[in-house]
């Protein structure tokens, strides 16, 4: 078998285009914001902070639904229960752009009269805390 054979074998075209899938499939999620993470619930959630968000709340039984559709926005976390809306701001020290859409968003939410309850990365090293203390829910300790 010479190498032009080989080169046009039926095996090695599917391999390429295997190969070929692969890398685009990797590209893409390379590319997304984030890398999707399943809940406990069994929800996929876009960033592991959504995913400790929603276990906290899954696991303190704290009824909440992910991103739910409100005046044309996709707040991260509604729970019905305290009428009141989570957003977390991931990329606030990031960049400026993101610091600008989050403050058109919150502005969007206010005008609104949209309850929402800000979490930001630092909040996430004592979830229970910063929560209990924004929601005012109390009776969490841990």
């Amino acid at each position: 078998m010479d190498i032009q054979q080989v080169l046009n074998s039926p095996l090695l075209v599917k391999a390429t285009i295997a190969l070929i899938i692969i890398l685009v499939f990797a590209l893409a999620q390379l590319t997304r914001r984030g890398k999707k993470c399943r809940t406990l619930k069994g929800e996929w959630v876009k960033s592991k902070a959504e995913k400790k968000i929603a276990d906290f709340l899954y696991t303190h039984s704290i009824n909440y639904k992910y991103e739910p559709t409100r005046i044309g926005l996709r707040p991260d976390f509604y729970l019905p229960a305290h009428g009141v809306y989570i957003e977390y701001w991931g990329l606030a020290d990031s960049s400026d752009q993101y610091r600008k859409r989050m403050y058109v968003k919150m502005a969007r939410y206010k005008k609104h009269g949209v309850n929402i309850v800000s979490l930001y990365p630092s909040d996430m090293n004592n979830l229970g805390y910063s929560l209990s203390r924004k929601l005012n829910i109390g009776g969490y300790h841990g």
